[in-house]
């Protein structure tokens, strides 16, 4: 006979469960996201940029193919459907022969290609390319013609953005994009890690990225707001894949300053989330009307990088906010609040972010099959 305490833990167990109602349903996400990437890739195996400019023809933006592409990858492994990685091959091919090798997030979609199909080719061109290139000082730079090494690319990197205006907000003057740097160098330093480049390079990643950490948050009232945390995210990413840490305390004008560990950083990013979930686009605006897709799409990758159990409530809160603002042709949307036009480049961060946040089904089978046989053994008892 059922007992009232049986009723009780029976009624506990299933709240769980329905706690998790997100992972459940992110099938659909996968299956809706994928399906729109598909839909919208161009014959050269690439995408249009920001959505689709109405020609299938082979015009395709080299730099933003990889982290589209990583959001088939991210739909094949959750769906099981080959089209999905058919496809992302296409993308790899069209990396390989038309992308600049630095191009952001290339290092980690051509690992990840590599380990899907079995075919090393994808990861080694990227650290034949650029990675060993740089460690020896001649990777030539396509936007200059010049050759560097990776401290001198990875300056480089930052006096890019630092150089890219944007128009300000609410009569502010303009801004720099400076803090898109730290997020570039970060995903480079994560890409030189996957890709099992010398310790003496990670050294190098890493001492750029410290820089970057004390300096790119300074200035002016726009630069220090505007993808800070974007920024961010990059970096403890970049320096969980290192696996190095900090050499020293940080010193800066920021709210950086005095972190000793990589987890004093993530736990700074884990205090960017706002009430309903997303992140924030502005460091010291952390409200529900500044959430932004890629903001919060990058700061589970890294939370989950630094410590998926540690960061477990953020990044299932954070997925299940980038779930709630998928637009109904299956993509995601730039702007605050999810909002604004679609772009390609989102829907792939976003669907890679809900992977990386969401247990594989079979994880949750197991979970759920826990639970089942708890509240049987109770009954027994």
């Amino acid at each position: 006979m059922k007992t009232k305490k049986d009723t009780v833990l029976t009624i506990f167990l299933f709240s769980i469960l329905l706690l998790s109602i997100p992972i459940f349903a992110s099938a659909e996400t996968f299956e809706d996201g994928g399906g729109r990437l598909l839909d919208l890739q161009n014959n050269d195996g690439g995408w249009d940029w920001p959505l689709d400019d109405g020609s299938p023809t082979n015009n395709s933006p080299t730099n933003t193919a990889a982290p589209i592409a990583r959001g088939l990858l991210s739909a094949y492994a959750r769906t099981g459907t080959s089209e999905y990685l058919t496809q992302a091959i296409a993308a790899g091919e069209f990396i390989k022969t038309n992308s600049p090798p630095h191009s952001t997030g290339n290092g980690l979609f051509m690992n990840e290609l590599s380990k899907a199909t079995g075919d090393t080719s994808y990861a080694a061109d990227v650290k034949t390319k650029y990675y060993d290139a740089l460690a020896t000082g001649n990777y030539t730079n396509p936007r200059d013609g010049l050759n560097y090494d990776t401290s001198g690319y990875a300056t480089y990197i930052y006096d890019l953005r630092e150089n890219q205006y944007t128009s300000g907000y609410s009569g502010q003057s303009a801004y720099s994009y400076r803090n898109l740097g730290l997020w570039d160098v970060g995903l480079a330093a994560a890409g030189a890690a996957v890709l099992g480049v010398a310790q003496s390079e990670l050294e190098i990643w890493q001492e750029r990225l410290e820089y970057g950490l004390e300096n790119i948050w300074s200035g002016s009232y726009d630069d220090t707001h505007y993808n800070s945390v974007l920024g961010l995210s990059g970096a403890v990413l970049g320096l969980s894949e290192i696996g190095l840490g900090l050499t020293d305390p940080l010193v800066s004008t920021n709210v950086l300053n005095g972190a000793t560990s990589i987890e004093d950083l993530a736990d700074i990013l884990a205090g960017f989330q706002a009430d309903s979930g997303g992140f924030s686009n502005f460091a010291d605006y952390v409200e529900d009307d500044y959430t932004d897709v890629q903001e919060t799409a990058y700061a589970i990758i890294a939370l989950a990088s630094v410590d998926a159990e540690r960061y477990a409530d953020q990044i299932d809160a954070a997925a299940a906010w980038l779930m709630d603002v998928q637009l109904s042709t299956g993509g995601w949307a730039g702007g605050w609040t999810g909002a604004g036009s679609e772009n390609n480049e989102l829907t792939g961060e976003a669907l890679w972010a809900v992977q990386t946040a969401v247990p594989e089904p079979a994880t949750m089978m197991l979970v759920g099959l826990g639970l089942v046989g708890i509240v049987g053994l109770t009954r027994k008892s």
